[in-house]
């Protein structure tokens, strides 16, 4: 009897089971009208397919789709799947669709209107595709998206104006996303009917011009507004600014608003990262600003600021990062920046107080004019005390060694107390760094002859410290910001501060990865040793800024762009290395050397450091430019 009702029990829970899978089987199996929807989407694309989604089949168990319990497609997401083709309206049938997701593939063409009509639809995101077209921003036309939170559409190619009726029927939408697009004209009315709950807008990187719309300012609720690379204009009013107290992130950047910046920075008590840089700003750095206690990052490079700079760093703990160079500001540095005890990265390059010329790795730059009219540039030397004395010393020691018409001269050196001061020949046209990046007419005032003798006396400098000098010297610090050009625009190279002695019979230097973004070798991350061939690679990116006018890396360009080594590859690759050159420099007469040079920089730039050459190789070619033959660059 036992055994029997035992027997029964298991059968009841088998039954029991089996209806329950069976069940919640039959409830995901996906409607009609959805797998429809969804095979036409997939039909539109250039494949024909999408992979993992096979026809016929349950399309709840196809890769990227969630349904709900009733068997309707609630999450598409189809991220990365390197998608190409134009998308199908279909998906407008999807009435139950909560998230759409199709962000980094290759989908172009304009976005269907029926996507902007789903009323359950909480996330779009079709971030970096190739889509364009432009949007229809007559009322009638407006999206009607009640339900949606996050609208991303950046990194594309969509034109006209910025759609901000995207605000006009939800109430809960919390993040919008324009960045990297083409949107023009001025930035229309209606952002401020995302008030209630508005907590990240980004338009940067577009073409949208004129002043700031009054509801723009209605946001109460932002906490990150990026309107950077745009042609904002005008004023920026404090009366208005003022009421986005949540903002954590200001970023105004690369525009051209002009006039004082409010002093209204104690409104925002949140406040961390504010960039007001490239702009047309004057007057003084406001109180309230230079009293923040949140700030962490603050630039207001390039543009008219003037005045004292008067930062209340005991009050400002927690900055990080200050730039403020390019500006017009008087007077005696700081005395209080030790306070700011966190600050890491400071640049005051390029401003004109009490004879300010530039920043180096380790401290302040100033030019000096003694009695009998000669010039000097006099670095003080800042930051820990162990740092301080290894540059010193490394300076010292590799310049009273190095004597070049092609390195900056040494003229002496003060040791005071806790004060470390080296002087050197004033170079009267600074950096080749300002003059390719940041002087408004410099790239224009570069002509190829020129920039061709600086690549070559740099060459020059470079080759003796490796093979001429005794002992050989590392300099581990290439850079266009450390090649400094005379009045005749020769080219001079300096900051040794990183420079080691090669003793005979040594071919590297063990050592910590030191460098600067953009310029270290890739094997310097594999193993702590410099080379010969690590400077090599460093002096192949400065001559593709020469060849370009371009930053190695620059956060500012599209996310393929911004690597300038891999886009220059990218563009040979496809046979159009002619378009990587600046547009500035670039004619037929120039173009045989320039190809020319474009060659030298790749085989110094080559990714085993065997393949590429020694330094007295690269003077060689160089000197040969224009009728170097191919085969002696392989």
């Amino acid at each position: 009897m036992t055994v029997l009702l035992l027997l029964l029990f298991i059968r009841t829970v088998f039954i029991a089971v089996f209806l329950g899978f069976s069940c919640r089987a039959q409830n995901f199996t996906c409607s009609t009208e959805d797998s429809t929807s969804l095979e036409a989407f997939a039909r539109h694309l250039d494949s024909g397919r999408v992979d993992g989604w096979g026809g016929g089949s349950d399309c709840c168990q196809w890769v990227g789709v969630t349904c709900s319990n009733s068997g309707r497609v609630i999450e598409l997401d189809l991220a990365r799947r390197r998608l190409a083709g134009n998308i199908s309206d279909s998906l407008g049938n999807l009435g139950e669709l909560k998230t759409l997701n199709l962000s980094h593939n290759f989908l172009r063409g304009a976005i269907p209107n029926s996507l902007l009509h789903l009323p359950l639809l909480e996330t779009f995101d079709l971030s970096n595709n190739d889509v364009s077209g432009q949007f229809d921003n007559t009322t009638t036309a407006a999206a009607n998206l009640p339900s949606i939170r996050a609208f991303n559409i950046s990194d594309n190619s969509i034109t006209g104006a910025a759609p901000v009726w995207i605000c006009k029927n939800s109430t809960v939408i919390k993040v919008i996303n324009f960045a990297d697009n083409l949107f023009s004209g001025i930035l229309p009315l209606g952002i401020g009917d995302c008030a209630s709950s508005l907590e990240e807008l980004d338009l940067s990187a577009n073409f949208i011009h004129g002043g700031f719309p009054e509801d723009l300012f209605h946001l109460r609720n932002l906490k990150k507004m990026s309107l950077q690379d745009n042609q904002f204009s005008g004023h920026l009013s404090g009366h208005l600014i003022g009421n986005l107290s949540n903002l954590t992130h200001i970023d105004l950047s690369l525009n051209e608003l002009s006039g004082n910046l409010p002093d209204i920075f104690d409104r925002f008590p949140h406040l961390r990262f504010f960039s007001a840089q490239s702009n047309r700003f004057v007057g003084k750095i406001p109180t309230t600003l230079a009293n923040s206690p949140t700030l962490v990052s603050l630039s207001l490079r390039n543009n008219s600021l003037s005045g004292t700079i008067d930062l209340n760093c005991s009050a400002m703990v927690n900055l990080v990062s200050l730039n403020l160079a390019t500006n017009d500001f008087r007077g005696e540095i700081p005395k209080n920046l030790p306070e700011c005890s966190r600050l890491r990265t400071i640049n005051f390059a390029r401003i004109n107080f009490s004879g300010i010329i530039g920043c180096g790795g380790f401290g302040l730059v100033y030019k000096a004019v003694l009695s009998d009219g000669r010039k000097l540039a006099i670095k003080r030397l800042s930051g820990e005390h162990f740092q301080i004395e290894r540059e010193f010393r490394a300076e010292i020691e590799t310049l009273s060694r190095a004597q070049h018409p092609n390195l900056v001269r040494l003229q002496g050196y003060c040791k005071y107390k806790k004060d470390r001061l080296l002087l050197y020949t004033y170079m009267e046209n600074g950096s080749l760094d300002y003059w390719l990046h940041e002087k408004v007419d410099g790239p224009t005032s570069l002509d190829w002859e020129t920039r061709l003798n600086i690549a070559k006396g740099a060459a020059r400098g470079l080759a003796y410290l490796h093979q001429s000098c005794e002992p050989h010297i590392l300099h581990r610090d290439i850079k266009s910001s450390n090649i400094l050009l005379n009045e005749k625009f020769e080219a001079h190279l300096a900051d040794f501060g990183l420079a080691r002695l090669i003793l005979p019979y040594d071919t590297h230097v063990s050592t910590d990865l030191v460098g600067t973004l953009g310029y270290i070798p890739p094997e310097y991350g594999q193993a702590s040793v410099a080379t010969y061939k690590g400077d090599v690679y460093s002096f192949g990116v400065v001559l593709l800024e020469l060849l370009t006018g371009k930053r190695p890396m620059d956060l500012c360009r599209k996310r393929e762009n911004r690597d300038l080594i891999a886009w220059v590859r990218e563009m040979r690759r496809e046979e159009r290395e002619t378009e990587v050159f600046d547009p500035f420099l670039y004619e037929k007469r120039n173009a045989e050397e320039m190809v020319s040079v474009l060659e030298i920089a790749c085989v110094c730039l080559s990714e085993n450091p065997k393949m590429r050459p020694f330094t007295q190789e690269l003077v060689s070619w160089l000197d040969k430019v224009g009728s170097v033959p191919e085969d002696e660059l392989s």
